[in-house]
């Protein structure tokens, strides 16, 4: 017990001793330098506000669908327009195109970057053989249309000229038909 006491009580003293800091002693006559009582200002770098995108400004848009490639940029549909924010959902682009009147659920919205973007809308007048798609290169401000050789389905792009489509042919007798079609021209032709 008396090694235990004597091996905890080197212990401390040791411990004691290391935490202690290296200060010279002031000698007479020189005054002691004592800590500043100011904090130093931080340096919070400011956030620069995003740029304004050359649209109308769409106020709590009712939004079907959503996709936002990182924390601020984002784009969206609604059942009459597709829209876009770089500010994290606080404000709204209205960068439909123009000749759209109605979007909602039937279309399909694929986002690769803040350029490029692909809507796609089927011709229920010739399910499953027909639709548009719509392409933009600047974000949304104009926008291209070709036909595709398809209603629905799932489209994906790896660049902005690659891209697939699994297209939905129909339900008949308990199964699903579908076709798989490639573009190379960003969705001119597939």
């Amino acid at each position: 017990m008396k090694q235990i006491f004597t091996f905890l009580l080197v212990l401390f003293l040791i411990t004691a001793c290391a935490t202690q800091t290296d200060t010279p002693s002031p000698t007479a006559g020189q005054p002691v330098e004592q800590p500043s009582a100011e904090i130093p200002p931080t340096s919070i770098p400011a956030t620069p506000a995003p740029a304004v995108i050359d649209a109308p400004i769409i106020e709590a848009p009712a939004l079907v669908t959503i996709q936002f490639l990182n924390q601020m940029d984002g784009w969206g549909v609604t059942e009459t327009q597709i829209v876009r924010t770089n500010d994290g959902g606080a404000t709204w682009y209205n960068v439909t195109p123009a000749d759209i009147t109605e979007t909602g659920y039937n279309s399909s919205l694929v986002v690769l970057d803040n350029d490029h973007a692909w809507m796609h809308l089927p011709d229920f007048s010739n399910f499953p053989n027909s639709g548009t798609l719509y392409h933009t290169k600047n974000g949304g401000l104009t926008w291209w249309s070709a036909p595709s050789p398809f209603s629905g389905g799932d489209i994906q792009f790896l660049d902005e000229n690659n891209g697939w489509a699994l297209a939905d042919l129909g339900v008949a007798t308990g199964s699903n038909a579908v076709a798989v079609f490639q573009t190379s021209d960003g969705g001119a032709t597939w």
